[in-house]
């Protein structure tokens, strides 16, 4: 599975790991949602990085100077066999319930999410389509000072589809490379 970072999820994947290895099975943990482990990453060790500004990008980037080139997204599976390990019998999501939208007094549902949907796709799909737009469209533009105007759109809009796992780092930093180059794509790929 995919490393997460916040402490106490840390430690479950570790337990779960341990639970997993003394049932024989094996675990391979990934690298999922950074492009470096930040365990791997000490800002405050080099002394190029606490010379310069605590907390800015450069701060950072002096952290990984020495870590190497990101590394190479993998492909997607061709398919996910179902373990064999007797599991519970499932529900789908909408059995659950949980999406229960409110009603208003006369019984007209209150749709909160509506605007949401209407401009956020979600899933892999709209994820690579999200990405796909900016590489190709605002990219070219972010490095420049146009990047800061409000009355164009040229932010990449893939932050959520990074942070619910659509699309991972890794792919984000190989299609603005594909596209941008080094130069091209500086200044995005130091803020990714």
């Amino acid at each position: 599975w995919n490393n997460v970072y916040t402490p106490w999820f840390v430690q479950r994947d570790n337990d779960a790991e341990a639970i997993l290895a003394s049932a024989g099975l094996n675990v391979h943990r990934k690298v999922g949602c950074v492009l470096h482990e930040p365990w791997a990453v000490r800002p405050d060790e080099r002394q190029e990085g606490v010379r310069g500004a605590f907390g800015s990008v450069g701060f950072w980037l002096h952290a990984i100077a020495d870590k190497g080139p990101i590394g190479e997204t993998l492909p997607a599976p061709a398919s996910l066999p179902r373990p064999e390990l007797g599991l519970p019998r499932s529900e789908g999501v909408s059995a659950l319930d949980l999406a229960r939208p409110p009603r208003r007094a006369n019984g007209e549902v209150v749709d909160w999410a509506a605007g949401i949907r209407a401009f956020w796709g979600v899933g892999e799909a709209a994820a690579q389509a999200a990405l796909t737009l900016f590489v190709t469209e605002g990219l070219i533009r972010f490095d420049s000072s146009e990047r800061h105007r409000a009355d164009c759109s040229l932010t990449a809009r893939i932050s959520p589809h990074m942070r619910w796992g659509e699309v991972s780092p890794r792919q984000v930093h190989a299609a603005a490379r594909a596209v941008g180059g080094e130069g091209g794509a500086r200044a995005f790929l130091r803020r990714l």
